[in-house]
């Protein structure tokens, strides 16, 4: 199990080097997946913004309440992630998804699919920001 993030799918973080490092950590997942299977799986979850502590304590809640308002407005589900849903995530990947492999698991409440979020449905309104 790999712990790697959106920024090696999408290509944006907060530094190249660390963009890099998640998009060779995708990579490497994909190879070992093939290369290890059937014996082993091997999978990654790949978390956008998670409410932590940790993220909180480098930039202040100020800010971070600024950076987690605009994601939760741009994101269709309208959340950040928590430690626990990333855990959880995590356990079903090792535990319940045993033909799952190869996965690189999106948990960014939908931030991935960009601007598409925002277009409405024939007939429908638009979501509230």
């Amino acid at each position: 199990m790999n712990v790697s993030s959106i920024a090696g799918s999408l290509g944006i973080g907060s530094s190249m080097p660390y963009i890099a490092s998640k998009g060779a950590m995708n990579a490497m997942t994909l190879h070992l997946a093939r290369a290890l299977a059937p014996e082993i799986r091997v999978n990654a979850v790949c978390p956008g913004l998670i409410t932590s502590r940790w993220f909180v304590d480098g930039i202040g809640q100020e800010g971070f309440e600024k950076i987690k308002a605009g994601y939760e407005s741009m994101a269709p589900l309208a959340r950040a992630s928590t430690p626990e849903d990333v855990a959880d995530a995590i356990v079903w990947l090792v535990d319940g998804a045993r033909t799952v492999t190869g996965e690189l698991m999106l948990l960014d409440g939908g931030m991935h699919l960009g601007a598409a979020q925002r277009a409405p449905l024939p007939g429908t309104s638009p979501r509230p920001a």
